[in-house]
This record gives structure tokens, C-alpha cells and sequence, in this order.
């Protein structure tokens, strides 16, 4: 039993390796950067570098076939390919031709852009009657300009195909919104085909459904929420745990049902003030919060594999619904984001900052790592007992007691050198670059 997991520098592909890895399958990662996480894994058992499908995909698909069938012949067994991020597009594009050689459990193309593009969804939508937010698709700027009178404000302005916040835009009045918009077409470069679509706001809580479904049939479904996020509100989920919302996992099952699914999925809802739900958007791959569901036992890249390979699976109906997740890297961002707003613990927090960053100075020095992350988790202790110790710092100390992180696992102590880059980056810009690590270019920048 093998197993190719493409853009390894994901955590999501982190959490897929080592759920297939200690299943006792042969986890072999890849990805076009030599930094990957999971590349330090202890279950990845090889690992190789591919040409970015952006740049040329028919070679991807070449490397992706060479790699399958050497793998196949020196293994003896059959091989599976499971796409993590954007690469699912590019692999379903050339299903019929990658089958030959590694099994598969995707969607059609031609389905996969359907109800991954924002706009063309809506279509879908209207069809099924799954309730949604009022949305607009804009063919040219004169379209643009009759529209505004009709809305309701807050709107978003979303790129079409884009992932991670990468593109959005909240416009609170209606002076602004033609300027906005504007704005991001010449940022992208988008072409009157590519144009953002606006979205009504729905006052309310937002929810992400996740499910698997084989050839139309239900095979899993499960729901969290992001109880934190980073950037704060826009950006991906940081702290997670799961939420019990049968309405809206039913009309979830509902449209999926209808479109006749095969594959993972994970379902953006917001429960509306009026408590009903409203599909905002999909994600037809793995999403970032992969680790919520893995550790809440609802192991979906087995779950994947085992339909590729058996073409079935098991029912799963319970899973440890108590389940808490965070991830720590971007855990710290957050943090640092609420904390560096008082002037007062500025001093404390750029103390946090230097062990941070003694921590990744070398990494390849795993004794260093260990010393530098314990001063960092002593100095956040210190910083609790102080006077001017905020709920924000006890309220991160006191959860790291019971999440399960994303990256850490000290049976698996390794894949911290994998983050060097990306840390890199952070203390180099301040920020993390999101095209960089989600591996989305929504447009060509100016």
C-alpha cells in the first residue's frame, strides 16, 4: 500500500502523512519546495521535488506518472496519488490519464471548477435551492455600475478562485465599493471573464462542514468552528472545536446529494440572526482545518484511500465531538497580533519574539529547538503572573493544555525543521506571505 501526497509543505499534508503513516501505509511526499514540512516526517518514507503545475502541467503530470510507477514496480503494489491543495484541479484535469497508473479519489474536473469557482456555484445553487447569500456576478464595469443602488451593505468582493481570505474585501458603504472593486481588478489583472464577484453580508456565525462522499453517497460528514482565526476574522482558523449543527449538515448532504459527489469536500456556512443556514462557498480538497477532523477520529484521507483503492469505505457516524485543535505557529501570530496593541506588554512580547527566533536560528540543532521553545512557554508563564497579564495570555497558556496541535507531536519531533522557511519569512517581512504557503496566484500582480 502506497501513497503520494502532493504540496507537502502543508500542514493539512502533515496531518494526511502521518494519518496514512500510521495506518501502515507507505507515505511518499512531494512538493516544489525542498523546505517542506513533511518532507522531516518520520512517516514519509521518500520524498521527491515536482514542477509546479503552474508553470508547466503537462510536466507535472509526467513526474507524477514516473513517480507512481516507480514506486509501483519497487513496492510491488498499487499506488494512490492524493492531491492536498490546488494541485486536485490539475490532477483532475488529467484523471483519465493518471488512472492508468495511480488510483484516484477526486471529482470531474469539469465539477470540481463548477463548485469551486464562486461564481459559477451560485448556478448550482439556484438549481437546488440551497439557500445563499444574495450574489452578484459581475460581466463588465457598466454591470458593475447599475448593480450598486441594488445592494445591501456590508458586501464582499471575492475572487472567483482564490483560497485563504487571498482577494477578499469587506465594503461597508456604498461610496467606496466601485473603488474597491476596481482596486482589485488592476491588483489580479483579472480579465472581464475573472471579475469578483459581490456577495450580501449575512449577519451571523460562520461554520465549516466537512464530508466525503462516494459517487453521491455519504461516507462522513462533520462540522467545527474557528473559535480563533489569524488575520483576525479574515484569515484561516487557528483554534478549532467541534460544533453539533444538524440543519445545516442536512442541507450540506442535501446539495451534495443532488450534484452527485465523489470525494472530500468542506462546505463554508454561516448560521444566519434568522437561525438558518446559508452556503457561502466550497472547497472541493482538503481545507486547512484537516486536523480537527483527524483527531476528532474521522480520518478522511484513510477514509479517501480506502475508496481509491477498495472503492468503498466505512460509514463513519461518531467521532469525539469534545475534540480542540490549534495550530501553533499561526496560534503565536494571533496572539502577538491582540497583545502588541498594549504598550505595556510590548517589552514582554518582543522577549517572546527573541526566543522565538533563537529557536529557528539553527534547525538543524534539535537540542536548541527544545531549549529556546521552553524559555519561550517560561517566559509566557512569567508574563501570566504579572499584573498586567491579560485574559488573552492565560487563555493561551491554559489551552495548550488540551488542544492537539497541528504541527507538534514529540513521536514525530522533526517536522518542526520544516517550518524554518516559513518562520523565516515571518521575521523577515512580519507577516506570513499566504501566496507562498497556500500556493495560490488568484491573477497575475502588477
Amino acid at each position: 500500500m502506497v501513497c503520494i501526497i502532493t504540496f507537502a509543505r502543508s500542514w493539512q499534508a502533515l496531518v494526511a502523512t502521518r494519518a496514512l503513516g500510521k495506518a501502515g501505509i507507505k507515505v511518499v511526499t512531494c512538493d516544489t519546495d525542498k523546505y517542506a514540512t513533511s518532507f522531516f516526517s518520520k512517516y514519509s518514507r521518500h520524498h521527491f521535488l515536482y514542477t509546479s503545475p503552474d508553470k508547466d502541467e503537462k510536466r507535472f503530470v509526467r513526474e507524477l506518472i514516473e513517480k507512481s510507477r516507480h514506486y509501483r514496480e519497487r513496492y510491488n503494489e498499487e499506488v494512490m496519488i492524493l492531491p492536498i491543495h490546488k494541485e486536485t484541479y490539475t490532477i483532475s484535469k488529467y484523471k483519465k490519464q493518471l488512472s492508468r497508473y495511480a488510483k484516484l479519489c477526486i471529482e470531474d474536473h469539469t465539477k470540481i471548477r463548477e463548485v469551486h469557482n464562486k461564481g459559477t456555484i451560485i448556478k448550482l445553487l439556484k438549481r437546488y435551492r440551497i439557500r445563499h447569500p444574495k450574489t452578484y456576478c459581475i460581466k463588465d464595469m457598466l454591470e458593475l455600475y447599475r448593480i450598486v443602488p441594488k445592494l445591501s451593505f456590508p458586501v464582499f468582493i471575492k475572487l472567483t478562485e482564490s483560497a485563504a481570505s487571498i482577494g477578499l474585501k469587506k465594503v461597508d458603504e456604498r461610496d467606496d465599493l466601485i473603488y474597491e472593486y476596481k482596486k482589485i481588478v488592476m491588483e489580479y489583472g483579472l480579465k472581464p471573464k475573472d471579475y469578483p464577484i459581490i456577495q450580501e453580508a449575512v449577519p451571523g456565525e460562520d461554520y465549516c462542514v466537512t464530508a466525503i462522499f462516494n459517487k453521491g453517497q455519504k461516507r462522513a460528514i462533520m462540522t467545527y468552528f474557528n473559535i480563533k482565526c489569524h488575520p483576525y476574522k479574515s484569515g484561516p482558523g487557528v483554534y478549532r472545536k467541534n460544533v453539533n449543527v444538524p440543519e445545516m449538515e442536512k442541507e450540506a448532504e442535501r446539495f451534495l446529494n443532488a450534484i452527485r459527489w465523489h470525494g472530500v469536500i468542506e462546505l463554508d456556512f454561516r448560521m444566519g440572526k434568522d437561525k438558518k443556514p446559508y452556503l457561502i462557498e466550497a472547497n472541493p480538497r482538503f481545507w486547512g482545518g484537516l486536523n480537527q477532523s483527524v483527531a476528532s477520529n474521522v480520518n478522511y484521507p484513510l477514509l479517501a484511500y480506502n475508496i481509491a483503492m477498495e472503492h468503498d469505505c466505512e460509514t463513519v457516524t461518531r467521532f469525539n465531538r469534545r475534540m480542540r485543535t490549534e495550530n501553533l505557529v499561526t496560534a503565536v501570530l494571533a496572539l502577538a497580533d491582540e497583545i502588541k496593541k498594549d504598550e505595556r506588554k510590548r517589552k514582554e512580547l518582543e522577549k517572546l519574539g527573541r526566543y522565538w527566533k533563537q529557536a529557528f536560528k539553527d534547525r538543524d540543532d534539535m537540542n536548541n529547538f527544545r531549549s529556546c521553545m521552553k524559555q519561550f512557554f517560561g517566559q509566557l508563564a512569567h508574563i501570566n503572573k504579572q499584573k498586567y497579564t491579560s485574559k488573552t495570555i492565560a487563555e493561551f497558556i491554559s489551552r495548550r493544555k488540551i488542544v492537539k496541535d497541528d504541527i507538534l507531536d514529540m513521536k514525530d519531533p522533526f517536522v518542526v525543521m520544516g517550518i524554518f522557511y516559513p518562520i523565516h519569512l515571518i521575521l523577515k517581512y512580519g507577516k506570513i506571505n499566504k501566496q507562498l504557503l497556500t500556493g495560490e496566484n488568484p491573477g497575475k500582480k502588477k
